[in-house]
């Protein structure tokens, strides 16, 4: 649920409200916004009007997320965020399948044998300095 949502769900809990204009004057959102939110919200089974007043219903959000199919939603996401992140990690570090990544020539004083890194001591390097 988007954090707008969250927020009016919030003020309608904690003061009575009997519009959405009252409403926005206890957060930052447009008018249109929390009209918005007031709907998700009345769709959802969270909020109902009783007795000329928003209120919060019995019904949880765990609960109102597995009646619209979204149970478990942010875990499968937050899944495949870290797995895409570790394939994309995989690629940038040998992108060579198996052959250095890196190769660094530095310039050193005349006369001086011209060392060549590897992508590890260049880690170790760029840390120490």
């Amino acid at each position: 649920m988007p954090k707008s949502r969250l927020v009016v769900l919030m003020v309608v809990e904690k003061v009575l409200v009997t519009s959405a204009r009252e409403a926005k004057n206890f957060t930052l959102f447009s008018l249109r916004t929390v009209k918005k939110c007031f709907l998700d919200l009345q769709y959802a089974g969270l909020i109902e009007k009783r007795d000329g007043f928003w209120r919060r219903t019995a019904l949880t959000l765990d609960s109102a997320a597995e009646q619209r199919g979204l149970a478990g939603y942010t875990e499968k996401l937050r899944a495949t965020y870290k797995h895409e992140g570790e394939e994309y990690a995989e690629r940038v570090c040998d992108s060579q399948r198996g052959r250095k990544l890196r190769e660094m020539r530095v310039k050193t004083p005349d006369g001086a044998p011209d060392p060549v890194w590897d992508d590890e001591e260049f880690q170790k390097r760029s840390r120490a300095s």
